[in-house]
């Protein structure tokens, strides 16, 4: 139940944060953003840290680290490991990093069914095993693959925005 409480506080801080980015530093954002944090440290029970103008949210709990980025200041977290896919012109939209594991949102340029074909063969190239496959209607596909204690779970989606790409990396011994 913690977890769940925490995983939507994150979630709504991260909205909230977003929606005070602006152009620059000003008196009434640094308000926003203490207001924010406030909020958001009541929400979770725990001290939270909001930087990068409201796009990168941090905070630590009895289990450890939990940071969100989105916006400008989302980028791959320099521990992704390399044996995981990942399609050429990606932009990662939003990541939340909790302990060891990731959850990283991609903006994608090529269509559902041409990344579900690209990821199941880049990961059995790089010994992951297949655990579960879906595809729908060419617009929706889930993958989930095992490689030694990890868990890789892709989730691809196409509306009139573009193709999304969410990647989720956790140990399977939790």
């Amino acid at each position: 139940m913690h977890a769940q409480i925490s995983a939507r506080a994150l979630l709504v801080g991260l909205v909230a944060a977003l929606s005070l980015s602006g152009c620059g530093p000003s008196a009434e954002e640094a308000a926003a953003e203490r207001t924010a944090e406030a909020a958001l440290g009541a929400l979770t029970g725990h001290d939270v840290e909001i930087d990068d103008d409201g796009e990168t949210i941090s905070y630590t709990t009895e289990e450890g680290q939990v940071t969100m980025t989105g916006g400008g200041s989302a980028q791959l977290p320099g521990n992704f490991p390399d044996d995981v896919y990942l399609p050429a012109g990606y932009a990662v939209q939003s990541t939340l990093a909790m302990n060891d594991d990731l959850f990283i949102g991609l903006g994608v340029e090529e269509e559902v069914p041409a990344l579900y074909a690209a990821a199941r063969e880049s990961m059995a190239e790089h010994g992951w095993s297949e655990t579960m496959a879906a595809l729908e209607n060419n617009t929706n596909g889930l993958l989930t693959f095992e490689k030694d204690d990890r868990v890789a779970v892709l989730s691809l989606s196409r509306d009139d925005d573009g193709t999304t790409m969410g990647v989720q990396l956790s140990h399977s011994s939790r």
